[in-house]
């Protein structure tokens, strides 16, 4: 994989404060977060699962992948060409546990001016 000036790599951390009170995965004010290709890695030191979801529904019994403590997931949307994308800001996460939470590093086609 070759990357070009337009991507951007983007790394960040996300804590569920609340357990059973899904959260945005990320929010941004003037537009979406546009991603080619995303791994996330639930924290080693997390207690419970990490549930992952979209579309504001993610919780312990309706989301899309789960992920123990330690367990990670890559998600890509093939040719770096493509116009096709992934909303950052369309995935929710939940945890079993209050203040378990992710890490996760994105290759990034655009974000918000």
């Amino acid at each position: 994989m070759s990357f070009t000036s337009d991507l951007k790599l983007k790394m960040c951390r996300r804590t569920v404060q609340v357990a059973g009170t899904r959260e945005a995965f990320l929010t941004g004010p003037r537009g979406d977060y546009l991603a080619k290709a995303i791994r996330i890695r639930a924290y080693a030191t997390n207690t419970g699962n990490i549930y992952i979801g979209g579309d504001n529904r993610v919780l312990s019994t309706d989301y899309s992948d789960i992920l123990a403590p330690g367990e990670s997931l890559t998600i890509e949307v093939g040719d770096l060409g493509a116009r096709v994308y992934i909303n950052l800001t369309k995935l929710w996460i939940d945890a079993d546990t209050n203040n378990n939470g992710l890490s996760y590093t994105a290759i990034m086609e655009s974000e918000p001016l």
